[in-house]
């Protein structure tokens, strides 16, 4: 699914009327960029979507965020579960 800026400005922000945020990661430095994901509902269709921005700048000017120029491409996801199991070594 495509936004526009303007949509994806609104979503950020959440005051898109067809989305609900479900997620926001956490912001991980990448030299002077900054990346969080964040994952979201559509609510006419119950369908989840990720997308990504960046941002540059400090908490002590502005930030100034990708979507800013243009829109983004949202990537629909669903919920797994992921089961892993671990060999270890025990006393007897």
């Amino acid at each position: 699914m495509q936004l526009n800026k303007q949509e994806l400005c609104q979503l950020v922000r959440e005051d898109h009327p067809d989305f609900e945020q479900v997620e926001e990661g956490e912001w991980t430095q990448d030299h002077k960029y900054q990346h969080c994901d964040f994952i979201v509902k559509h609510l006419p269709t119950g369908k989840f979507y990720e997308f990504s921005i960046s941002r540059s700048g400090s908490y002590h000017t502005d930030w100034y965020y990708s979507y800013e120029d243009e829109g983004a491409e949202l990537t629909e996801v669903q919920k797994v579960t992921k089961t892993f199991t671990r060999e270890v070594w025990q006393a007897v």
